[in-house]
């Protein structure tokens, strides 16, 4: 690390939004007003997550208190195999 860099807790930088539980039930909409990033969605050889595997509508998002992650967030893996990938 640079010498000149300061060393700042990432909380101080970013704000840290959780992911949100995905019941089966709603897996595999593929058209919708918001994409639903899963950790299968940004495990892929890909720098940018421009689409997804499922979709859901604003009264979903509405009714299951979901978080909306702002557009050009950078995603990061919690759970498996998609830990060693980051995506923009």
């Amino acid at each position: 690390m640079p010498s000149h860099w300061d060393i700042v807790r990432t909380r101080f930088i970013f704000d840290v939004i959780s992911g949100n539980g995905f019941s089966d039930e709603f897996q595999g909409k593929q058209e919708g007003e918001y994409p639903f990033y899963k950790c299968s969605d940004i495990n892929s050889s890909e720098v940018f997550a421009d689409k997804a595997n499922n979709y859901v509508d604003h009264s979903q998002v509405k009714e299951n208190r979901w978080n909306i992650v702002p557009r050009n967030s950078i995603l990061l893996a919690k759970i498996g195999e998609s830990l060693e990938k980051v995506i923009f």
